[in-house]
């Protein structure tokens, strides 16, 4: 972004100017236009930062339409105070009050560019899959299934925060391509018979024996289950 060269080049002349300041009270002004600058100024940064790091990663961003506008009155900020290198000059008119409304509206801009640009990517380029409540509310309660389902909510946990927070540096982002290839690789056992599933899913309540039918007792003896499993009679 040249926002941040020519913001950075006005923030050193006035600290420069602040240092041959001879007096007191205009070199108090010129400190504070100086802290509100770099205030301004951090949030741009960080945006400049993301987005070299989100196009080195091959996320396309959108173009900033307010960008040059913004370019233009810092430049035209730059000139003037290099002419008269005074807080004054800054402040003069509506110069002051113009310039940092437009630096602020360029920092919200960005970020908003930004976080669509990410979501699009993030969509298209990692894993797709329903989150937990929705992806296990038709499994049936298999120990295989427990297993996975175990190590489906813990990576679906860590890749999810990604969605809306994109990955800092390179590290992060293999983080995320491993969360999401581990999200892929999780395999669910769905091809159990309708009357095996009610078994299983009644069994953690307590299973009645007429659900124990006999294609139940060869499934589960199939799968090594009956070990699983034992017969208890109701308490009242």
């Amino acid at each position: 972004m040249g926002i941040l060269e020519d913001a950075k080049s006005t923030l050193e002349r006035l600290a420069k100017v602040r240092a041959a300041a001879t007096g007191a009270n205009e070199a108090n002004a010129i400190e504070l236009l100086r802290s509100a600058l770099m205030d301004m100024l951090a949030p741009i940064s960080l945006l400049s930062t993301n987005a070299s790091l989100l196009r080195q990663k091959g996320v396309d961003l959108s173009p900033i339409p307010e960008l040059r506008v913004v370019i233009a009155a810092v430049k035209t900020a730059q000139e003037r105070f290099i002419e008269s290198p005074k807080a004054t000059t800054l402040r003069q008119g509506t110069r002051w009050t113009s310039l940092t409304n437009r630096l602020g509206a360029i920092a919200a801009s960005g970020r908003s560019a930004q976080a669509i640009d990410w979501g699009r990517f993030f969509e298209n380029n990692y894993f797709g899959g329903l989150p937990p409540t929705q992806r296990f509310a038709k499994l049936a309660a298999t120990p295989e299934n427990a297993i996975a389902i175990k190590r489906y909510q813990a990576a679906y946990q860590a890749f999810a925060r990604y969605r809306s927070q994109p990955p800092v540096d390179s590290d992060d982002f293999d983080t995320l391509r491993l969360l999401s290839n581990q999200l892929t690789e999780i395999v669910f056992q769905e091809d159990v018979p309708d009357d095996v599933k009610k078994f299983l899913d009644a069994t953690s309540s307590g299973a009645a024996l007429d659900l124990l039918t006999p294609d139940v007792l060869k499934w589960l003896r199939e799968n090594e289950l009956l070990g699983n499993y034992t017969v208890r009679a109701k308490t009242h």
